[in-house]
C-alpha cells in the first residue's frame, strides 16, 4: 500500500510539474534570456581597457553634473517667478 501512494504522489506531482513548465514556460524563457544577455553585457564591459572604462566614467559623470545644473536652474526659474 506504502509504494502505491508513493507512486500516486509521483505521478500527480509529475504532472503538476508539466502544467506549470506549460503555463509559464514562455515568461521563464524571456527571464533567462534577459540574464543571458545582462551576462554577455557585463563580459563586454570587463573587455574594455582601463581608458575606456575611465573615459565612459567620466562622459557619465559630465552628463550627471548637466542635469544637476538643468535642474537647479529650473528651480531658480520657478523660485523667482
Amino acid at each position: 500500500m506504502g509504494q502505491s501512494r508513493f507512486f500516486e504522489g509521483f505521478l500527480i506531482g509529475a504532472i503538476f510539474g508539466a502544467v506549470i513548465a506549460y503555463l509559464f514556460g514562455d515568461s521563464i524563457k524571456e527571464c533567462t534570456e534577459e540574464k543571458i544577455e545582462s551576462v554577455k553585457d557585463a563580459v563586454k564591459l570587463n573587455n574594455e581597457s582601463p581608458e575606456e572604462k575611465v573615459e565612459k566614467t567620466l562622459g557619465a559623470i559630465e552628463k550627471g553634473f548637466d542635469r544637476i545644473t538643468k535642474v537647479l536652474e529650473e528651480k531658480k526659474k520657478t523660485n523667482k517667478g
